[in-house]
């Protein structure tokens, strides 16, 4: 085998590769294999490889053997720390019919590293994403607030001057404890609403595109309604199901409609006007939100989803990265824009069968 032109071409191969039969024994070595382990890969030929003794789980080569393609990543020592070793396996057949199987090594350590820097930034950016709304929502919550409170306080004020005088009767103080009461229980209504977005869902589960929707109207309703922003939905069905975590999709579908609202406010619209279409195509659950707000600037639209990309500089620019992140990379769908006159659309689409979407951060 040393002779061939097949493990010549090995030999050149700048990765650690090895060559086992279907007993874990090693037949050939590369050069770069006694590099990668620090070990003289002779005093093991003709013996069970020590790629055999990797803790890549129970039964792994049995397991490997049984696959056209089976990889997996494993933790090594190496002074003066550990490294990432990252096994990929897969069978060759020998002219004479023999089973035999290629083994390649190759240290991702700093892809892994990479990999793990990448979602710490992901994690800070949805946190720092939901801080803003949080004190977008704190905001939205006093506004509901102060009204109701404000009539509370005027009650207790009649209530108390009626006492002072005298001329407090049944009748009157039952009138102004039932409008307290109902006053109250609006109050109580506006707490429910609210806590729904901060609801943190530690699985996911099946979803009602609709429902989902509405709710995100009905948070920023009080909002868009003191701009004179008028809200248009429009679905197919009571009900269209898709699978993934409720909180996550409500911010998404929240950051596009906030920034639907900032781009009125910018644009100084006289008749703003955002629509809201869901439905079913392909297999996806569809929401289409559209607004009259303008077209987006040529500058900014090709990397409208990065982050930190604003054309308000006291924005801080992550909503609409969040969004397309908590579509694409939590829930396997796909968030798109398009932009027709002075209309700006996005799309969000999701799987409605069971998918594996991933953890948020």
């Amino acid at each position: 085998m040393d002779n061939s032109a097949f493990s010549h071409v090995l030999d050149q191969c700048p990765l650690p590769i090895e060559i086992l039969d279907g007993t874990g024994v090693l037949l050939y070595a590369n050069p770069y294999f006694p590099l990668y382990f620090s070990q003289d890969y002779q005093q093991f030929l003709g013996k069970t490889s020590p790629s055999l003794g990797l803790p890549a789980g129970e039964n792994w080569w049995e397991q490997a053997k049984q696959s056209p393609l089976w990889r997996c990543s494993v933790s090594l020592p190496r002074d003066p720390g550990l490294f990432i070793d990252t096994l990929t396996v897969f069978p060759l057949t020998s002219e004479d019919g023999v089973a035999l199987y290629i083994l390649v090594h190759a240290d991702t350590t700093q892809e892994v590293i990479r990999e793990e820097a990448a979602r710490r930034e992901q994690g800070i950016a949805l946190i720092r994403s939901r801080q803003v709304q949080v004190g977008d929502m704190l905001s939205m919550i006093a506004h509901e607030w102060r009204q109701p409170l404000t009539l509370i306080n005027s009650l207790v004020g009649n209530v108390q001057l009626k006492m002072e005088l005298g001329s407090l009767d049944q009748d009157y103080l039952r009138e102004k404890l039932d409008k307290i009461t109902a006053t109250v229980q609006s109050l109580s209504q506006t707490i429910d609403t609210f806590r729904g977005f901060y609801t943190s869902l530690g699985t996911a589960k099946r979803q009602n595109l609709c429902e989902l929707a509405s709710r995100a109207v009905n948070l920023l309703q009080s909002n868009f309604q003191k701009k004179g922003i008028h809200v248009d939905l429009e679905f197919s069905a009571e009900d269209i199901p898709l699978y993934g975590f409720a909180g996550e999709i409500l911010q998404a579908i929240l950051e596009i409609l906030q920034n639907a609202g900032d781009a009125f406010v910018e644009q100084d619209m006289v008749r703003p006007r955002i629509i809201l279409t869901a439905n079913t195509q392909n297999g996806k659950a569809r929401l289409l939100i559209e607004n009259n707000g303008g077209a987006i600037a040529p500058t900014i639209f090709p990397k409208i989803f990065d982050p930190y990309v604003s054309s308000k500089n006291e924005n801080a620019g992550l909503g609409l990265y969040m969004a397309k992140m908590i579509v694409e990379d939590f829930h396997d769908g796909q968030l798109s824009v398009s932009c027709h006159d002075d209309w700006t659309s996005f799309l969000l689409e999701f799987p409605q069968e069971e998918v594996n979407v991933h953890t948020c951060p």
